[in-house]
């Protein structure tokens, strides 16, 4: 169990995510970072975990596996090398960085990655038969953070909403995480506010995967990590909804060798 409570920001200086990618389409706002919409109650914006470090902010690579700090003691650490570890990966495991707003430490320590900002060899393309897409302009090493999703963050019942308007250009993104008594939906719909993230295609045989990690605030960022080495010029892809049968009338253009003909009826990651 974590304990959270309301509280405020605990850092007067303001540290901005690098993010230097825009939008082909300038209708569309570019957001770094999610902004709060339907269904959001303000003061959920502002609940911080308790669990906090006090590492010194003058060491440089602290917040480690025996540096005694309290956010990795408790969580255990996340990256190896600048890259997510693979328990963290694939074993459901909380993802719990040290926080900017709430820590501390310096950002130049070895748990803090997302906040950082999104890869900086990303490219918005063209792509055959999907619109726009993302590839690599250099190789990504399993593990390496590619970036969130970001948009606006809406209520389930919003999102449920949205999605009843049949709408076909549907960005929303829902997490479901299972806790001891309550479930927790994050819902984020990047059809008219997000970052590079919404260009990231499905494919049924991904080379990325979701993973929602927490930074301080008790609402997690949903991020995308490379999950395998990835080749220079290759395109980035998530498996929209993996733990779905459920397939919509929308043909699917992966071409890998696990195709299944259409894309998943809604887009979504369900963590128990």
């Amino acid at each position: 169990m974590i304990e959270f409570q309301v509280s405020q920001s605990l850092k007067t200086q303001n540290m901005s995510v690098v993010d230097n990618y825009n939008h082909p389409d300038k209708k569309i706002i570019y957001v770094k970072e999610c902004v709060r919409g339907w269904g959001i109650d303000p003061e959920e914006m502002n609940n911080y975990y308790l669990t906090r470090c006090s590492c010194p902010s003058t060491s440089v690579g602290t917040c480690n596996a025996g540096s005694f700090c309290i956010c990795v003691d408790q969580f255990k650490p996340n990256y190896k090398d600048g890259r997510l570890v693979e328990e963290k990966m694939f074993g459901n495991l909380i993802v719990f960085e040290c926080g900017w707003n709430t820590c501390e430490c310096a950002p130049s320590c070895n748990n803090f990655l997302v906040q950082k900002g999104p890869c900086k060899t990303l490219e918005i393309v063209d792509v055959r038969n999907k619109g726009k897409g993302v590839i690599t302009k250099a190789s990504l090493e399993a593990g390496t953070f590619v970036c969130e999703y970001t948009g606006e963050l809406i209520g389930y019942q919003e999102a449920e909403d949205r999605l009843a308007s049949k709408d076909k250009n549907n960005y929303i993104l829902t997490l479901r995480e299972h806790c001891e008594d309550c479930i927790i939906d994050t819902c984020v719909d990047a059809r008219l506010f997000g970052n590079i993230g919404r260009y990231l295609n499905h494919s049924c045989d991904p080379n990325c995967i979701l993973v929602p990690v927490r930074t301080g605030n008790t609402i997690p960022r949903i991020c995308i990590f490379a999950k395998r080495n990835i080749r220079k010029g290759e395109e980035l892809t998530y498996h929209y909804n993996s733990q779905s049968e459920n397939l919509s009338s929308t043909r699917c253009y992966c071409r890998s060798k696990k195709c299944a003909g259409f894309l998943p009826s809604s887009s979504g990651l369900d963590l128990r």
